[in-house]
């Protein structure tokens, strides 16, 4: 099991559309996204599928799901199925607050978490009226962070197939509704390494590219500054991810041993302190 899912990492950073590594040549000051050294350790853990040293051997998650499940020391159930402190929903939040700022740039007017599919049990993560000059009609998205190792990902060689199996699993969901109500829907899939949908960077560069044309620069000015602009996001954007990867794992372990440790020592006065008879 544990070669299958190192066979699954690699290919997530070593594929021909990986943007999973721009973190490693950032300054994370320049993207708002600051890392300790313990930080950037884990995440490099991580990256490469290796034990995480502060996550405790033998350890069963005090998460909600049933069966309980042992801890494993990569730190990938913390960032995917656990659902204690919400992890993954913080990390989630921190892209899609990122993606609307990116609309916002071009112009667009946003709206986070509208309420307004409610009744059909739907809930996208972006709504946008219209797009300068690039989109007439108006767009919902919704993002996805998906782990390396999921049960869509049929084949641990293919890192796009997985983000492809994603993308259908959100257009099932998500396409037709959004038509009926005269949407479109565009899905954004990450995975928690930082790799990404191709189409992902294409809308952001199709985006800036109208915008600077609308602004009367020529066809290579605005090509090099949305190519600029594009680089700048995806760079904030990944480096955003590995900050909430190397959080979560730390967090959790934190509060983790906080627990057992209060737990030990709670047992240890009950069992120190004398026990009182009651004669009648």
């Amino acid at each position: 099991m544990n070669q299958v899912q190192d066979l699954a990492f690699l290919p997530s950073i070593q594929n021909d559309v990986d943007v999973s590594h721009l973190w490693l040549n950032s300054n994370p000051q320049k993207y708002w996204e600051r890392c300790s050294v313990k930080e950037f350790t884990t995440n490099l853990h991580y990256r490469y599928h290796l034990d995480i040293p502060y996550i405790p051997n033998n350890s069963v998650c005090d998460c909600c799901r049933v069966p309980p499940i042992r801890i494993d020391r990569k730190g990938s159930h913390f960032l995917g199925n656990c659902n204690r402190e919400h992890m993954a929903g913080h990390r989630h939040n921190k892209i899609r607050d990122i993606f609307a700022q990116v609309l916002s740039d071009v112009g667009a007017q946003t709206i986070t978490e509208p309420a307004q599919f409610l009744y059909q049990g739907l809930k996208p993560d972006i709504e946008t009226l219209v797009v300068p000059g690039c989109y007439d009609s108006p767009i919902t998205f919704d993002i996805r962070i998906t782990q390396p190792t999921t049960p869509l990902r049929k084949d641990p060689r293919n890192a796009l197939n997985h983000l492809r199996a994603n993308e259908r699993q959100k257009n099932d969901l998500y396409s037709h509704p959004m038509n009926e109500n005269g949407f479109m829907f565009i899905p954004i899939i990450f995975e928690s390494l930082g790799n990404m949908l191709p189409e992902v960077r294409s809308f952001m560069f199709k985006i800036y590219k109208n915008y600077y044309n609308d602004r009367g620069e020529s066809n290579e000015e605005s090509t090099m500054n949305a190519m600029r602009k594009v680089r700048f996001w995806l760079k904030k954007t990944v480096c955003a991810i590995n900050k909430q990867n190397s959080t979560g794992n730390l967090c959790r372990t934190q509060n983790l041993i906080n627990k057992k440790n209060f737990s030990r020592q709670s047992n240890n006065k009950f069992r120190d302190k004398p026990h009182m008879i009651c004669t009648i």
